[in-house]
């Protein structure tokens, strides 16, 4: 397991299934965390870490990934349009 990375969200994201806002401080697996950075999402550096830390007084969120049902592929009567 890597270590976890603490990020600054630049935009709305949605990773695996859970929406973050910009400005959330959110902790993700390193491996997440530079997928995200290489895509402009979110910021690493250690001064937008703090920004948002002192200035905004944001909490850290830990990411959990959403669990997703599978669909029934055989609706029921009723569920059927």
């Amino acid at each position: 397991m890597s270590k976890p990375v603490l990020v600054r969200v630049l935009a709305d994201i949605i990773h695996e299934g859970v929406k973050y806002l910009p400005n959330t401080l959110l902790e993700l697996p390193a491996a997440d965390a530079k997928t995200l950075k290489t895509a402009g999402m979110v910021d690493d550096h250690k001064a937008a870490v703090d920004y948002v830390k002192t200035f905004l007084r944001a909490e850290v969120v830990k990411h959990v990934a959403k669990a997703v049902a599978a669909a029934d592929p055989y609706p029921t009567f009723d569920e059927q349009a």
